[in-house]
């Protein structure tokens, strides 16, 4: 899909988003226990809804923190 053509982003209740997440997509979870991370699920290229890495970043900076296991 073209640039300027694909749906804006959603803000959605957490629970089950994974399972409807499309191939190459990110989730992007700002915990409420720690407001200064950003958790960076990445989803499969190939396969919808499976989650590969999960990358943890500093909100204000945008510094990477460290990487967890899905």
């Amino acid at each position: 899909m073209p640039p300027g053509r694909q749906p804006r982003p959603k803000s959605r209740v957490c629970a089950g988003i994974e399972a409807v997440a499309p191939p190459g997509s990110w989730i992007i979870y700002r915990p409420t226990a720690d407001r200064r991370l950003v958790h960076v699920r990445e989803v499969d290229r190939a396969r919808a809804g499976v989650v590969v890495r999960i990358r943890v970043f500093e909100a204000e900076s945008g510094k990477f923190v460290r990487d967890e296991n899905p």
